[in-house]
């Protein structure tokens, strides 16, 4: 091996090395954040009810749209019941639960 080619893929090593650094870092760096700073705080306009009853925060919740599953969209002003006992752990904070009228 030429110094010329070894030179080469040293850089390539070190390139791709510093490129799957960066990526997990930014992969992974919401997951060291605790659970109530991913979330928001306030719940919007709409609350939205998946196929099994469970009550979702986020539109774009995966739990939600999960391969395809119907929901439908409520009002929390104009008819949500805070009687509901099943809630998104993953989109729905304990604040955003108790804001709920």
């Amino acid at each position: 091996m030429t110094y010329r080619r070894f030179k080469w893929l040293s850089g390539c090593i070190v390139a791709g090395i510093v490129v799957v650094t960066i990526a997990g870092m930014l992969i992974f760096s919401h997951h060291s954040r605790p659970a109530s700073s991913r979330k928001q705080d306030k719940i919007g306009e709409y609350v939205y009810i998946d196929r099994l009853g469970i009550l979702h925060a986020n539109r774009k919740c995966s739990r939600l749209n999960y391969k395809g599953m119907t929901s439908y969209r409520l009002r929390v002003s104009e008819g949500y019941s805070h009687d509901r006992e099943l809630i998104c752990p993953k989109c729905v904070s304990d604040e955003m639960y108790e804001a709920l009228p």
